[in-house]
């Protein structure tokens, strides 16, 4: 047998020719299949409905192989969805089988454009002689009738209905039966089409069912991989290619493994050993290469580790404050807090988690207080406090949130995790209905106990002048990153508000320098900024409070 390291992997060209027309779709690692095919000058058929999105159909990520299944069923005439798919009212209705698009204004032109989808599904797969799908997931939601969502309803659009609305993770046979009846549909579209299934190698960052995302993970991956493989092994149509492999198998670099890369080395024993025992399971005392963590994201944290403990403190004296304007978020929200209180307008609430807190998912989803810390106890005492004051408010208050922007972390990590340095708005859009439902799940729930406002966060790094490359990436793409955030909020029937432009005029005109209104790290403001800022956030709410921070 040859070296591991020198194993030949089947090209994807050896199911590819020249003269073949293409069509992808899959989970949201497709959308990278799709971009090259076009930039290699493939001829590869793009959706007119899907804007600048690269996919052939129009429908967003296709995590399972069921929800392909129903698409096809539909555009053959052989399926109707059940009326629990569409939600809105007025003139916003949503689809809830194409949670990524925005509202349209009526319950007929959401049924138009899925036959507008259906139309391009036959048309491109007629069109087509190759057929590549990316297999995301095992877990999904469904209704009563059996149709199948992308997303859980309530986390993107739509409101969730433990009565209607059902969590089921796939098992191995209906995978393996699902895949044998989607080529049997695919054949009636076009009966020369060859198949080309691929295992995305992303893994899952939340999970609903009982275990650990990474057990969760495995085992979604495990099935799809087995399943996939029996079925390309028996199919006369389909072959497979590995990238799940590809990305999951130990390289030369893996501190895990011996050079040999089969040999386990000893610091990946001692970290295993260190999950089995209880002890220590940190990977900076087992992992001989890490990426470290820049230095400025650290000094953040710390920055808002400090005002979560001031938080805390305060709590511990009183909660008896019941202010009709509750504020909830990292570490700018309780300094907005500090600002409310400086002016004279009596808020309640502040910091729940520092913003790397959310970003890194240290939060358990919870329907009966939306979500529960898991950063720290203290972080768990302050959101428990803040939710008791919206409940007793019953309705009657306006809710400030930052969940969802974080953009010190946020912005970087969808850079890094496209491999790119300039974002689309389509980049943000994918990396959202990928890795963060959670966030949007919390900032819809919020709507059912008042008005929401989201607070845009500060650019400060904009007046920054020796900047680092993970604030230039920031900078560059900061505002495409608020449109997007903008358009969640509009979806959700939030208010958006962006303080941070008018406070800043405030303060220019009143003749203040920027090193007296922005932080030396260029993360958080000084008080003063925080004050102006309140001011500007109080008007737009309508409690019309004196601009006493200006007269100061």
């Amino acid at each position: 047998m040859s070296a591991r390291e020198s194993l030949a992997i089947t090209s994807l060209l050896e199911s590819l020719s020249d003269s073949d027309s293409i069509v992808s779709g899959g989970s949201c690692f497709a959308q990278y299949i799709g971009e090259e095919l076009s930039a290699r000058h493939f001829n590869y058929l793009r959706s007119e409905l899907s804007g600048e999105r690269t996919e052939s159909f129009g429908l967003g990520n296709i995590y399972t192989i069921a929800q392909l299944k129903q698409w096809l069923e539909f555009s053959l005439g052989h399926r109707v969805w059940g009326g629990g798919c569409i939600y809105g009212s007025d003139d916003q209705w949503f689809d809830l089988l194409l949670p990524h698009r925005l509202s349209l204004h009526s319950e007929a032109e959401v049924s138009q454009h899925r036959l507008a989808i259906k139309d391009e599904i036959l048309s491109h797969l007629r069109q087509s002689s190759v057929f590549i799908f990316t297999v995301g997931l095992t877990e999904t939601w469904k209704n009563q009738q059996g149709d199948i969502y992308p997303t859980c309803p309530g986390t993107l659009v739509g409101k969730f209905n433990p009565a209607e609305h059902v969590f089921h993770n796939c098992t191995f046979a209906e995978v393996h039966a699902d895949l044998h009846d989607v080529e049997r549909l695919l054949l009636q579209i076009n009966a020369n089409i060859k198949l080309v299934f691929t295992v995305s190698p992303v893994p899952l960052t939340a999970t609903a069912s009982d275990n650990h995302v990474l057990l969760a993970t495995t085992y979604s991956k495990s099935v799809i991989r087995a399943a996939v493989g029996q079925y390309c092994d028996s199919s006369q149509q389909a072959s497979y290619f590995p990238s799940y492999e590809l990305i999951s198998h130990p390289t030369k670099t893996d501190w895990r493994f011996e050079k040999n890369l089969r040999s386990i080395s000893d610091s990946g024993v001692r970290y295993v050993m260190g999950h089995a025992f209880g002890e220590s399971t940190k990977l900076e005392e087992s992992q001989t290469c890490v990426e470290k963590a820049q230095t400025s994201e650290h000094r953040q944290d710390a920055i808002c580790e400090e005002e979560l403990l001031d938080s805390y403190a305060r709590l511990q004296e009183s909660t008896a404050n019941i202010s009709n304007i509750v504020l909830a978020g990292d570490c700018h929200l309780e300094k907005l807090a500090s600002g409310f209180k400086a002016v004279g307008v009596d808020v309640a609430g502040g910091i729940v988690m520092h913003g790397s807190a959310f970003t890194d998912y240290k939060f358990k989803l919870c329907p009966e207080k939306i979500f529960i810390p898991q950063d720290s106890e203290e972080s768990k005492a302050l959101w428990f406090d803040i939710h008791d004051k919206l409940v007793a408010l019953n309705g009657d208050c306006h809710i400030l949130t930052n969940i969802g922007f974080h953009t010190h972390r946020t912005i970087n990590r969808i850079c890094n995790h496209l491999e790119c340095y300039v974002l689309n708005e389509d980049n943000v859009a994918d990396f959202f209905e990928e890795f963060c439902k959670s966030h949007v799940y919390i900032l819809r729930e919020l709507t059912h106990y008042g008005k929401v406002w989201m607070i845009e966060d500060p650019d400060f790094h904009a007046f920054l002048g020796n900047k680092n490359i993970s604030q230039m990436v920031r900078d560059k793409n900061f505002h495409v990153y608020c449109d997007h955030m903008r358009k969640i909020a509009h979806q959700l029937g939030i208010e958006y508000l962006n303080p941070c432009d008018a406070a800043l005029n405030n303060l220019f005109k009143d003749a203040y320098k920027v090193s007296e209104f922005i932080a030396p790290e260029g993360f958080l403001g000084k008080p003063k900024y925080y004050e102006y800022c309140a001011n500007v956030v109080n008007e737009s709410i309508g409690n019309n409070i004196a601009l006493t921070a200006r007269a100061a």
